[in-house]
């Protein structure tokens, strides 16, 4: 196999995968439009792989009875609707009438795809065609074929670009940055349909070009690859990237937690926190709470108030102390001791845990 080939393969992979990360969210929200257009684009994104490969697209060549280009008209149909979902989906999140711009955009999906099937009948049907050929076709009737859904794609990769230069602001961060990357994504698509138009009217015209426009070594994989991965990351990144950097930022904590947790853990060994976990959830929750158990426990009748109440490095310094004097054998204090800063919930809590953490690690 070609390394486009392997390309192929690792593209389906990836959009297959995202399919059905998407899918719980359509089942959680089955009456939520913006997901569910995510959840067809992304799955008509795998249609399209599917059969762009040839050991899937002869098989089913043979299923649907050998019928000329079939299956490419099939995977031209999908491309339009992964195209359209793309759009509805910077409609919802871009435009302040969603509704109205959504049916307005799914008449013009109606009448391109009736376009698509006269066209079909006046060329691919017509000349009998199997497949099309990576260096074009000299036949009229094929060349409105590829004009009818190169066309809509062409406007639709448009309209994504000037609802992203028009939008007004959002302020989610990852759906800013997703709208951002779908519409430089439809920028570099669009190019890509320029040139397979061109190309295609260059051969019908009696011109033959050096270059393969598509296949294995066309010129097509060249910018398709770079716009559908931004396109493909720009539409889920609204979902995946807050739990990214929520793991991302658990993780700092949990790793700044290290030097309090350590010096609590040899000063107070009869603060049992378990075993390790194999969840990092399981054992970022325990770091917390194996530290607040050894200083509301063991350790808290040898803890002085902080110098000020909310400073990290005084709560790091009484702590430091408290540890001394248990090891000294100090005896306990007499009045009460004093309650120590917490957070509102586990996130809150791990934070300042950490600043007290990285703070007694400079003592």
């Amino acid at each position: 196999m070609t390394p486009a080939n392997w390309i192929q393969f690792g593209l389906i992979a990836a959009s297959g995968l995202a399919c059905a990360y998407r899918l719980r969210s359509v089942r959680r929200h089955p009456g939520d439009a913006t997901v569910r257009a995510i959840f067809l684009g992304l799955l008509s994104l795998t249609v399209v792989f599917l059969l762009g490969s040839p050991q899937v697209y002869w098989p089913v060549h043979r299923v649907l009875g050998e019928l000329p280009l079939m299956p490419q008209l099939v995977q031209h149909f999908f491309a339009m609707l992964m195209a359209h979902c793309a759009e509805v989906f910077m409609v919802r999140v871009a435009t302040a009438r969603p509704e109205r711009g959504v049916r307005l955009r799914r008449r013009l999906l109606i009448g391109a795809l009736v376009l698509l099937g006269a066209c079909y009948a006046a060329g691919p049907l017509r000349l009998g065609l199997p497949i099309l050929a990576p260096e074009g076709h000299a036949d009229f009737g094929v060349t409105l074929y590829v004009l009818a859904w190169q066309s809509y794609t062409c406007l639709v990769l448009i309209d994504i670009v000037q609802m992203w230069w028009h939008r007004p602001a959002i302020t989610g961060k990852y759906l800013r940055a997703g709208v951002t990357m779908m519409a430089v994504g439809a920028a570099v698509a669009l190019l890509q349909v320029v040139h397979k138009i061109a190309y295609q009217v260059t051969v019908n015209a009696g011109g033959r070009l050096p270059w393969q426009e598509s296949g294995s070594y066309g010129i097509q994989a060249v910018l398709l690859i770079p716009a559908t991965f931004l396109l493909m990351v720009g539409i889920t990144l609204p979902s995946w990237g807050p739990r990214v950097a929520r793991r991302r930022a658990r993780l700092r904590r949990y790793r700044r937690m290290a030097p309090l947790e350590r010096a609590l853990r040899e000063a107070c060994p009869e603060v049992v926190t378990g075993d390790r976990p194999f969840r990092f959830q399981v054992r970022y929750q325990q770091r917390v709470i194996g530290i607040r158990d050894a200083l509301i426990g063991p350790l808290h009748p040898f803890l002085r108030a902080p110098e000020s109440s909310g400073d990290a490095g005084a709560e790091a310094r009484a702590i430091a102390d408290a540890i001394g004097r248990k090891r000294a054998g100090a005896p306990l204090g007499s009045g009460a001791a004093p309650a120590l800063t917490s957070g509102a919930d586990l996130d809150a809590d791990a934070a300042w845990l950490a600043r007290v953490s990285s703070a007694f690690d400079r003592l």
